[in-house]
Formats: structure tokens, C-alpha cells, sequence
């Protein structure tokens, strides 16, 4: 008898200890899930924070360029561009100015016919840009105009390209030729390189690409791009279902 009230006891002691426990359980895993949208919520406004910072540093890079080539276009050296630069000042110009810049760019002047007549690389001179994108933008339309990211077929590289309309001094409405700056992807790759996610260096877990509006990958961390290759390009993040990239486009 006395064994069976033990047993009694015991089962009774073991329900009211489930009982008991039961909203303590509940209670951790309200807990659980409410720390976990803390943390995704937390992680999410420090990741928008960092690709906002990188937003600002490549726009800020992107402006430095275009003022500086909309000023080189109003130098009294360019109007030699209605010869064709037969002193090979404005060659001149162009190379000084790329060296000062230190980064990895092309900076190109065409008459306005689309003939290379200067640029920083000997190799492209004497050759046709007419049906380059930006130089079709800038016939259109004579001012600030972008051909955007793509394969430049003048120099035979991914690149971003920037060009600016050249103006006569004798008649400021009359165009003679244009200057184009063409950014290679490498300085993009450099600046998602020495980009950090919420204060650490980038890793095969937290790291930032670069997109399109198409979805499309166009920059990546050097670990990265040195494990996938040119595959890691013909991705689309946002084909691959990948809802931030969706979002971004």
C-alpha cells in the first residue's frame, strides 16, 4: 500500500513538475523567437548601413569623375581637337591626368565624328567610337551621359563610362568633339574588397556584392571571385530567387 501512495505521489509530483514547467518552456520559446527577430532586425539595419556607406563612397567617386572631365572639357587645349591634337597636347593632358588620378581608368577625346584622336591608351587612337553607347547618348543629347556598365569594345574590358560634350569657344553652342572617361570594374572590385559588414572583415558568410539593374553580379570580394570566376558574372541573383536582389532592382 505504502508503495502504491509512493507511486501515486510520484506520478502526481512528475505532472504538476510538467505543469509547472510548461509555460517556462513556452515562455523560453516566445523568448527564443522574439530574440531572433531582435537579432535579424539588428543585423538587417547594420547591413543596410554598410551598403548605404558603400552607396556613398562609390557615388562619391562617381562625382569626382564626372566634374573632373566636365572641367577638363572647357580647357583652352581642347579646342586643338578641331585638328585632330596635331601637337599632341591634348594626348598630353589626358595621360598627366590619369596618372594623377592613380586609378585603374582610360580617358579617351573624339572629334565629332566619333574618331579617337587623344587618349591614355596609344591603342585605341585613330579608331571609330561613333557607335559606342555613350557616344550615340551624346550625339542625341550634348551633355553629362553615361553608356553605363558593360564590356567596353574600345578597350576590350568591363568598364563604366562617363562622357562630356566639347564646345566651341567661338560658338559655345557648337559641339567639336567630346571627352570620355572609362573606369575599369576593377576599382569597383578594389572598393567591395575593403568593404567591411557591421565592423569585420567580409567572409565566405557576410560578404556584399555588386548587382545590375537586371540582377546580374558585376563585383565581388576577391576570395570570391577567385573561387567561382567568370561563372560568379553570369549569375542573377535575382533569377536565383534571391529576395534582396529582387528588391534592389
Amino acid at each position: 500500500m505504502a508503495k502504491k501512495i509512493f507511486n501515486i505521489r510520484y506520478k502526481v509530483l512528475i505532472i504538476l513538475l510538467l505543469v509547472s514547467l510548461v509555460p517556462i518552456a513556452l515562455m523560453g520559446f516566445i523568448a527564443t523567437q522574439k530574440g531572433q527577430n531582435l537579432l535579424k532586425e539588428s543585423l538587417g539595419l547594420s547591413l543596410r548601413e554598410d551598403a548605404s556607406h558603400l552607396i556613398e563612397t562609390i557615388d562619391r567617386e562617381l562625382f569626382i569623375w564626372t566634374l573632373h572631365i566636365k572641367t577638363w572639357s572647357t580647357l583652352s587645349v581642347m579646342q586643338d581637337v578641331l585638328a585632330d591634337d596635331p601637337d599632341g597636347r591634348i594626348a598630353e593632358l589626358l595621360v598627366n591626368s590619369k596618372r594623377e588620378y592613380g586609378i585603374n581608368l582610360e580617358i579617351l577625346c573624339t572629334n565629332n565624328k566619333g574618331k579617337v584622336i587623344a587618349a591614355t591608351k596609344p591603342e585605341v587612337i585613330n579608331q571609330d567610337a561613333s557607335e559606342e553607347e555613350w557616344f550615340i547618348k551624346m550625339r542625341q543629347k550634348p551633355e553629362l551621359q553615361s553608356g553605363g556598365y558593360h564590356f567596353d569594345s574600345l578597350l576590350k574590358r568591363e568598364a563604366i563610362e562617363y562622357a562630356y560634350p566639347i564646345f566651341a569657344i567661338f560658338d559655345p553652342t557648337q559641339v567639336i568633339g567630346y571627352l570620355s572617361l572609362h573606369v575599369y570594374f576593377d576599382e569597383f572590385h578594389k572598393m567591395i574588397d575593403s568593404a567591411m559588414v557591421s565592423d569585420k572583415e567580409q567572409n565566405r558568410f557576410n560578404y556584399i556584392l555588386m548587382i545590375n539593374n537586371k540582377g546580374e553580379v558585376i563585383a565581388a570580394p576577391r576570395f570570391l571571385r577567385e573561387e567561382k570566376g567568370e561563372a560568379l558574372f553570369r549569375e542573377n541573383l535575382a533569377s536565383l530567387g534571391y529576395k534582396s536582389a529582387r528588391e534592389a532592382i
